[in-house]
């Protein structure tokens, strides 16, 4: 029932800000939104090439998400363009706009539609864009210097833990490692005295077993339909193999492609497919990509190297005996999965058989390796400043030690923890 009231309040919500809440357009946004999340882009652009869709705004907007979807990153721009004229204060607009900009290797462009959004709206989704936006020191600092003023300001907290973690997203894709670490250094100071803020249950999205289920299927017909081999990993292969579906508790799902095939290849089998959003990514190793229902994919990199079968992201390595790759019925489908899964999955896991809810693969897997120590060190303080917050002595106490081994000694020992 919540999603259903969630879908009529998000229609309601959309005919308001182009101005005309009228049954039909209720309906337009209801259905259109639906068959989005869907996957059904691909259908709704049969329909709407028919239409005519510049008389009615709310149309056009629905159609520049469909544009954007299939690939025609032109048609998207000219409506949405023309639409954030008219209609500044809506942000979805913009981001959308920012998306097609980027998309076309225009970033320039796409950061400033985000900086006007963000004299808008207080969305901090904004500030995630712009933090995925930046590469060089110069984006960096832009956008530093930004925050700053915001905060002056009294626009945005000073210690927001979400916030925090989009700056310093910024500042390690900029290579500016140790403003990152002074950045959590500074927020946990400010945690022990309770002043941060939070989001409710840690920030962490619900994850839809059914919803990952679609996102899993429609990757598998998109990936196939362009030969592309692909095979099951990590948690998506644990909830596979232990529980015979997707870990209800999991937060993506895990794949990985050979990496002779390059990551190239699977950007442009899914760019134009309908169904998903290319995400930003601040690791070569990994493709993130995000279903249109919301569910996030990971599709890593498999190195094959003598003695050893390895991926990675940002900041480790995971090395896996070598395996072959065999056919295994899932979901009312057949995917590939590691034939000794056995091994595979006590390598990842250790006893895999015992479900542990609050696995997180950074700190647990006995079969990583760290290959960027800055990359871990902040993520090690962000956890850290989490379980500080929840009062999580044990996880806090885990995190320390970890802290200690990648050689951040001077900040732990000098500080009283509780």
């Amino acid at each position: 029932m919540s999603k259903i009231k969630l879908a009529v309040r998000k229609a309601y919500q959309e005919c308001r800000f182009f101005g005309k809440i009228s049954p039909l357009n209720f309906i337009y946004a209801l259905v259109l939104d639906y068959l989005i999340s869907c996957g059904k882009a691909k259908k709704i652009y049969s329909v709407i090439v028919r239409m005519e869709i510049k008389r009615n705004p709310l149309l056009a907007y629905y159609s520049a998400r469909v544009f954007f979807l299939l690939g025609f990153n032109h048609k998207a721009i000219t409506i949405l363009t023309e639409l954030t004229k008219r209609f500044p204060n809506h942000a979805d607009l913009a981001y959308l706009l920012s998306d097609c900009l980027w998309s076309g290797n225009d970033v320039d462009s796409a950061r400033d539609i985000l900086e006007t959004t963000l004299e808008n709206s207080h969305r901090l989704k904004t500030w995630l864009m712009l933090a995925n936006l930046t590469n060089e020191d110069e984006d960096y600092q832009r956008l530093k210097k930004l925050w700053s003023q915001y905060k002056e300001k009294g626009k945005v907290p000073p210690y927001h833990y979400n916030l925090d973690s989009y700056i310093s997203t910024a500042a390690m894709r900029s290579k500016n490692y140790e403003d990152a670490i002074v950045l959590w250094q500074s927020f946990i100071l400010k945690t022990m005295k309770e002043k941060c803020v939070f989001p409710k249950s840690g920030g962490v999205k619900k994850f839809s077993s059914n919803s990952a289920a679609k996102a899993l299927l429609d990757l598998d017909e998109t990936l196939k339909s362009n030969n592309i081999e692909f095979f099951l990993v990590s948690g998506t292969l644990l909830g596979c193999i232990r529980d015979g579906k997707l870990l209800s508790h999991d937060k993506d799902i895990d794949v990985g492609i050979w990496s002779d095939l390059g990551i190239e290849n699977a950007i442009q089998a899914v760019k134009n497919s309908g169904m998903f959003y290319v995400q930003n990514s601040r690791s070569d190793l990994a493709l993130r990509i995000k279903h249109v229902n919301g569910t996030a994919i990971d599709i890593f990199l498999h190195f094959r190297e003598e003695g050893n079968y390895w991926h990675g992201g940002s900041k480790l390595k995971w090395s896996n005996t070598p395996f072959e790759l065999v056919k295994h019925h899932f979901l009312k489908r057949i995917f590939l999965i590691p034939k000794n899964y056995d091994l595979y999955l006590s390598e990842n896991y250790g006893n895999w058989k015992v479900k542990k809810t609050n696995f997180d693969s950074a700190f647990d897997t006995p079969n990583a390796t760290v290959i960027n120590r800055y990359e871990m060190i902040v993520h090690t303080y962000k956890a850290l400043a989490l379980s500080l917050y929840e009062k999580n002595s044990k996880h806090s106490k885990i995190h320390l030690n970890t802290l200690k081994a990648l050689g951040e000694n001077n900040f732990v020992s000098n500080q009283e923890w509780h």
